[in-house]
């Protein structure tokens, strides 16, 4: 009876040390996912900045059409 007690314990142990890595693994995945949207975002400044620097009408055409918000956002910081 012992034994069977020994192994119930072990197995749900067992289960809740593979809860937790799961649920770490989940979350360094969205973290990951966040950082990849960041990055985007700043390339996209960075796009932004180039254009507004070298004055280039078309690629500034282009972002108002594609992400307005984030133009808008850059020229405002770069008006303060």
């Amino acid at each position: 009876m012992n034994l069977i007690i020994f192994f119930a314990t072990i197995d749900v142990l067992t289960f809740m040390a593979l809860g937790i890595l799961f649920s770490m693994k989940l979350r360094e995945t969205r973290r990951i996912k966040e950082i990849e949207k960041e990055i985007e975002k700043f390339e996209a400044r960075r796009k932004i900045y180039l254009a507004i620097l070298e004055d280039d009408e078309d690629a500034l055409l282009a972002i108002m059409k594609n992400d307005k918000e984030l133009l808008l956002d850059v020229i405002n910081e770069l008006s303060v």
